[in-house]
């Protein structure tokens, strides 16, 4: 029992002195901060506002048509791999620059193709094995950003009869058309999704 009371009014001691060691509250004086003197003198000089960047007038219903109308133009392209072993119609419909990619698995093996000349060589390869089936994208969300340029679709690929999820990045051309700039069969998650501003 003495034991214990030793310890508490350790414990005490302790808390006590952690308590006062505390923050102070001595005030902490401070300098006046100097100044340096100004001229007098005023200067005319015009003042110019930069020019604010005004976003264009996006007609978003008529862009989710286009959108819908390139997607059946895809699937055609796709579905046309039956005919030829070259899928340059198919490529039509990508852009052809760094930073374009085409995920998907074959087989239970994940493929991703990081450039125009890779994703070509992949389809060329479905199409010769004739690994494509029949392709039909329903989109289930397009999302399109305030300027008109940039797009997601989120949605399902109708393979035989097992849909996939699918996400597809689009962005216009120099002629204002559609065209992938990413795609994710799959949908691992690989496209950051857009949500449209109207």
């Amino acid at each position: 029992m003495r034991c214990k009371w030793f310890c508490i009014v350790i414990l005490a001691i302790f808390a006590v002195g952690f308590i006062a060691c505390g923050g102070s509250d001595d005030e902490v004086e401070t300098s006046p901060a100097k100044t340096t003197p100004t001229s007098t003198t005023e200067t005319t000089e015009p003042v110019v506002e930069e020019p604010v960047e005004e976003l264009p007038d996006v007609n978003f219903g008529a862009e989710r048509a286009a959108i819908t109308a390139f997607l059946v133009s895809y699937d055609a392209a796709v579905n046309a791999g039956k005919r030829t072993t070259k899928p340059d119609e198919l490529m039509a419909h990508w852009v052809d620059r760094p930073g374009v990619f085409f995920a998907h698995s074959l087989f239970g093996a994940a493929i991703n193709s990081k450039s125009y000349k890779k994703i070509w060589t992949t389809w060329a390869g479905l199409f010769k094995r004739q690994l494509h089936r029949a392709h039909q994208i329903t989109a289930e969300d397009i999302g399109i950003d305030a300027r008109g340029e940039k797009a997601t679709i989120t949605g399902r690929l109708q393979l035989l009869n097992q849909p996939i999820p699918i996400a597809l990045g689009l962005e216009k051309d120099a002629e204002g058309d559609w065209k992938i700039w990413a795609a994710d069969y799959g949908d691992q998650g690989l496209i950051k999704k857009i949500k449209t501003l109207q």
